[in-house]
């Protein structure tokens, strides 16, 4: 056993405890470092066993240590909600799937691919979580498990949601549904539906977003899932309300959102977007001092995060604000902050875009915005609104110049999926 090869310099059993303790007690960086320790502890016991004394057994009691100590590391630095503690997730848990499949071992390489793909989805990282899920279908294939069918769907959907290819995404989604229904796994279930609300709210299908988004909130609340599930939903039906013009049921949402986040003294990942989509849901009912508050909040969270991207949609949104408020030369500066972060999620910025264009006062800074589509290079966005933009008298000829090479170089693969009512006269 670990503990025994290293006894006399490190307590493995008892080091072991303490951080399973403080991981439970949300203690997350102390739980870290000691899984960290505890991990290097047991690679140093498997590589020091004599020749001949490396049975396998004895290699697969310290496989097993070494395996937890990554997937219980890789949760606590995701639950810190830093973009550092992002990557250093991904890593741990990249190692941990290696174990798991030196270990032959497919139930723990299903949960490490899991958390691979969560962590893969948190970095923004669409076409990675992509193939994450294509590895878990293979893993599928030898196990006759629905859960791995039904997990790998989810991530296939999540990351067709990131990548603009909503009806593939609804597909997948769906199938992950009667999968997890299959299977009884009601989280499964909400988390899935999560993920398709957003997709049929991007194709513009409100009412089939509405009805997914409460049968999810009601099976979650039913279920009493103690995992975040009721919040997902929460949020869920919050971006629904907001699509509809509901501001007040929207807010609502967000608070009891937050409100379920918080239970059991935990972070929620997600806290600083529950934050933003209630300065969204104020923006639209005009409260500008209330959403300016939420804003406010929810930058702070993406500074002591780090949470570029959070920080990249509170701007976008701020922009809206002072839009609405008329304060065309404040929005332009907040689009010119976007522009000095390296952004992570170009479809959130055509989201928040197309957000912004709902304002009366907004067309005094399209011509920002444009340049922002052409920066992010991103083609499955940018080549839909050029025809739109390049009529615009006051597009500057670089604008126009970086449009028209965009509209050039690229195809129009997602033009059928991405929204673009909202720029048409």
């Amino acid at each position: 056993m670990v503990s025994e090869n290293l006894g006399e310099v490190f307590d493995m059993s008892g080091n072991y405890a303490r951080a399973v303790e403080g991981m439970n007690k949300s203690s997350f960086r102390e739980a870290a470092a000691l899984f960290a320790q505890c991990y290097i502890h047991a690679l140093r016991a498997v590589e020091s066993l004599p020749a001949g004394h490396a049975t396998p057994d004895k290699v697969k009691n310290v496989q097993d240590v070494m395996y937890d100590c990554l997937v219980y590391r890789g949760a606590c630095l995701a639950a810190m909600q830093s973009t550092s503690t992002a990557v250093e997730s991904r890593s741990n848990l990249a190692r941990a799937v290696e174990i798991a499949q030196r270990m032959s071992d497919a139930p723990r390489e299903l949960k490490a691919l899991d958390l691979l793909g969560a962590a893969e989805g948190r970095l923004h990282q669409h076409q990675s979580r992509l193939e994450v899920a294509e590895r878990i279908l293979l893993l599928s294939m030898d196990e006759t498990s629905t859960t791995c069918q039904t997990t790998a769907l989810v991530h296939k959907g999540a990351a067709l949601n990131g990548l603009g290819r909503f009806k593939e995404a609804v597909l997948a989604l769906q199938a992950a549904q009667e999968a997890a229904r299959t299977a009884s796994d009601a989280s499964a279930d909400v988390l899935a539906a999560s993920h398709l609300t957003h997709a049929f709210l991007q194709l513009g299908q409100v009412n089939e977003a509405r009805e997914c988004a409460t049968r999810a909130l009601d099976l979650a609340q039913a279920r009493n899932l103690g995992d975040g599930r009721v919040a997902t939903a929460l949020e869920s039906l919050a971006e629904v309300c907001l699509e509809a013009g509901e501001a007040t049921e929207a807010a609502e949402c967000c608070a009891r959102a937050m409100l379920e986040g918080s239970k059991g003294n935990r972070l929620r990942v997600g806290d600083g977007s529950g934050l933003l989509l209630r300065a969204r849901a104020f923006s639209q009912r005009a409260d500008w001092a209330t959403a300016e508050s939420q804003l406010s909040s929810a930058l702070q969270v993406a500074e002591s995060t780090g949470d570029e991207n959070l920080g990249m949609r509170v701007l976008l949104a701020a922009s809206c604000v002072h839009a609405g408020k008329g304060e065309a030369q404040e929005a332009a500066a907040c689009l010119q902050k976007v522009a000095e972060v390296p952004v992570l999620e170009p479809v959130a910025i055509y989201s928040a875009i197309m957000e912004a264009t709902k304002h009366p006062t907004v067309s005094s800074i399209l011509p920002m915005t444009a340049w922002l589509i052409v920066r992010e290079l991103d083609p499955d966005n940018s080549v839909l609104v050029v025809g739109n933009e390049l009529a615009h008298a006051d597009l500057t000829p670089s604008v126009r110049k970086g449009m028209e090479l965009v509209h050039t170089d690229y195809q129009h693969r997602y033009f059928e999926n991405l929204p673009i009512r909202e720029l048409e006269d």
